[in-house]
């Protein structure tokens, strides 16, 4: 994320976003083995029901159902296109307020969206990420290793980030977004 190109006093003048005002949208290519619990985890991390629109990019058989179980609507590419072109799609027809980007096998932590959609509500930055977890005790060595490692490099320079954006967590206002997508 970058530092905030916005004033000192559009933040305070501002008002604050509410999760109402975000879409969460969810990539999903082969996906139904982490989907239910990436789904929970989210519903388990909001009070506010925000909009969830889950992107099915192929091979996942029964995910609209599952999805409108939790909630969230669902909308197809052509199968194949990406997680790039499932985000913009996911993404479109959403003007105002937060996009927040999650990954199919990404289960968040029950804080991870207010402290990831924080600094944008209060117009302190134009993106922001989320950092992987440094608990990694049902993993096996590739998944904590791919796990540790940049919560590692991450977690130990705090603060922000320029011209670093993944999409494991991620958040951006729609204009933002739209703006540069």
């Amino acid at each position: 994320m970058s530092e905030s190109s916005h004033t000192p006093m559009e933040s305070v003048c501002a008002p604050p976003l509410s999760f109402s005002e975000m879409r969460i949208v969810i990539p999903a290519r082969n996906a139904m083995s982490t989907m239910p619990i990436c789904l929970a985890a989210l519903r388990n991390s909001i009070g506010e029901h925000p909009e969830i629109v889950v992107v099915d990019d192929g091979g996942n058989p029964g995910l609209g159902i599952l999805a409108r179980e939790h909630g969230a609507s669902v909308r197809h590419t052509s199968g194949g296109a990406g997680a790039g072109a499932a985000r913009n799609l996911g993404a479109s027809g959403f003007e105002e307020g937060i996009l927040v980007f999650v990954d199919a096998d990404v289960a968040v932590d029950p804080e991870a969206l207010t402290r990831l959609v924080d600094p944008l509500r209060t117009r302190n930055a134009d993106a922001t990420v989320g950092n992987y977890s440094d608990s990694t005790d049902r993993m096996n060595f590739a998944e904590a290793y791919k796990d540790l490692y940049p919560a590692h490099t991450y977690g130990s320079n705090p603060g922000y980030l320029r011209n670093q954006f993944w999409t494991a967590l991620g958040a951006s206002p729609a204009d933002v977004f739209h703006a540069t997508a």
